[in-house]
């Protein structure tokens, strides 16, 4: 049924986590809510992490414990949970920390949009230059020095990114590349850019 769930959804906007009720202490005791606590647990993680750092193996602060997780169900049945996309939460014994079996989102047609990573440095990524070219929007008309300027401005703000590694995930642009920068011909006052981007990917393998 869950496996179904995950597959139902099908978009790499949702992720479907799983368990569905996990414990966090309060004053010492162990008070079990909803499983959309570690929805919001996942949230903040996407908040306080580089947006380059995946989620797999990270333990997630202030959940204790899980009920129906990994001592609930078989190898076999998460697995089988996992391949359609579902985002599972285990512990290696029942009172170590929760971490994340694997960062899944819903779409498991191709790395790109099966992995949490790939999708949130593709949005950050997306938003960043975005955010980058809008002052020169309706204050600049479009010549040929502001498209040079404009060129100028993505690959100052481009090779600045480069430079943003940190260890063990490196940075949040590996590589880029301006495959288009002009005027449209036929909506004049419109320029079209177009800039093709290199990102990391998760170890998920190491074949010896």
């Amino acid at each position: 049924r869950v496996a179904k769930v995950s597959s139902g959804y099908g978009s790499n906007r949702v992720v479907h986590v799983q368990p569905d009720v996990c414990g966090i202490k309060i004053g010492g005791v162990t008070k079990y809510l909803p499983g959309y606590y570690m929805c919001c647990a996942l949230a903040g993680m996407g908040a306080g992490y580089p947006v380059q750092q995946g989620f797999t193996n990270l333990t997630l602060a202030g959940i204790s414990t899980l009920q129906h997780s990994n001592y609930y169900f078989t190898r076999e049945q998460e697995n089988t949970m996992a391949a359609s996309g579902t985002c599972l939460l285990v512990q290696d014994t029942q009172n170590s920390a929760p971490y994340c079996r694997h960062e899944l989102t819903t779409d498991m047609t191709a790395l790109e949009y099966r992995e949490i990573l790939k999708v949130k440095n593709w949005d950050y990524l997306s938003y960043f230059y975005k955010d980058l070219l809008d002052p020169f929007i309706g204050t600049w008309n479009i010549t040929e020095d502001t498209l040079m300027t404009i060129k100028q401005t993505i690959i100052s703000a481009s090779e600045n990114l480069k430079t943003q590694k940190l260890p063990k995930i490196g940075s949040p642009l590996i590589s880029y590349n301006i495959d288009k920068l002009e005027q449209n011909e036929t909506s004049k006052d419109t320029i079209n850019c177009r800039i093709s981007v290199e990102i990391v990917s998760p170890n998920n393998y190491t074949d010896v």
